[in-house]
C-alpha cells in the first residue's frame, strides 16, 4: 500500500490548500487595505466635489465671481470694522453684561477666561497687521428656549461694539412641568492686540 503522502490526490489537495491560504493572506494584507484606502479616497473626492458644486452655485447665485468676491470682501470688512482693541475689554464686558440683563432671559452669571491668540492654519490670525485675540466667556441664564436665543443673538448684532461669536449652548430643564430652562453658553469676544493690555 502506498504511503498517504505519496498519493497524488493528497499532494494535489495540499497544493490547493497552500494556494488558497496564500491568496487569502495576500487579500488580507494587501488587497483589502488597498480597497479600503481607495474607498476613503473616493469618499473624500465626492465630498470635495460637493463643496465645489456648492461654491459654484453660491458664486452663480451672487451674480458671478466678481460680484461674489465684492460681496464677500464687504462682509469681511464689516466684521473687521467691529473689532475693538484689547484695552477696551473692560468696557466691552460691561456692555456685554448690560446686553444680557436687558434681554428677555434672566441673566445669572458671567465668568471669563484668559485672552488667547486666534489661530488660522496653525498661525496667529492678523487683521490689518495686528494679531486677533479671543476672550472666552461663559454665560449662565434662565428662561424659555426662544428667550435665551433671542438674548444671545442681540450680542451679535451690528450695534455691539465688537465681534462676538457663539459656541456651544447647554440647556437643562429646571422642573419637568415648567418651560423655564437653565442655559450655559460659551461665547468669544474678539479684539485686536492694539494698545496697552487691559488691567483688572
Amino acid at each position: 500500500m502506498a504511503a498517504p503522502g505519496s498519493d497524488p490526490r493528497v499532494r494535489h489537495l495540499a497544493v490547493l490548500a497552500a494556494v488558497g491560504a496564500l491568496a487569502f493572506g495576500s487579500w488580507s494584507w494587501g488587497y483589502a487595505p488597498a480597497k479600503a484606502a481607495m474607498k476613503r479616497e473616493v469618499q473624500t473626492l465626492q465630498s470635495r466635489r460637493a463643496q465645489v458644486d456648492l461654491l459654484e452655485a453660491t458664486v452663480a447665485g451672487g451674480g458671478g465671481l466678481d460680484a461674489w468676491l465684492e460681496a464677500h470682501q464687504a462682509r469681511v470688512a464689516a466684521r473687521t470694522g467691529r473689532l475693538s482693541s484689547r484695552d477696551q475689554l473692560p468696557q466691552l464686558l460691561d456692555t456685554l453684561v448690560n446686553g444680557l440683563k436687558s434681554g428677555p432671559a434672566r441673566f445669572v452669571n458671567l465668568t471669563q477666561g484668559s485672552l488667547e491668540p486666534v489661530q488660522h492654519d496653525g498661525q496667529p490670525l492678523l487683521v490689518e497687521g495686528a494679531p486677533c485675540l479671543r476672550l472666552p466667556v461663559t454665560v449662565t441664564m434662565e428662561g424659555r428656549y426662544h428667550d435665551v436665543l433671542k438674548t444671545l443673538s442681540r450680542l451679535m448684532d451690528a450695534e455691539f461694539p465688537s465681534l462676538v461669536t457663539l459656541g456651544p449652548i447647554q440647556f437643562a430643564r429646571q422642573a419637568p412641568t415648567e418651560p423655564v430652562l437653565s442655559a450655559t453658553a460659551q461665547l468669544s469676544v474678539h479684539v485686536l492686540a492694539r494698545g496697552p493690555a487691559a488691567t483688572d
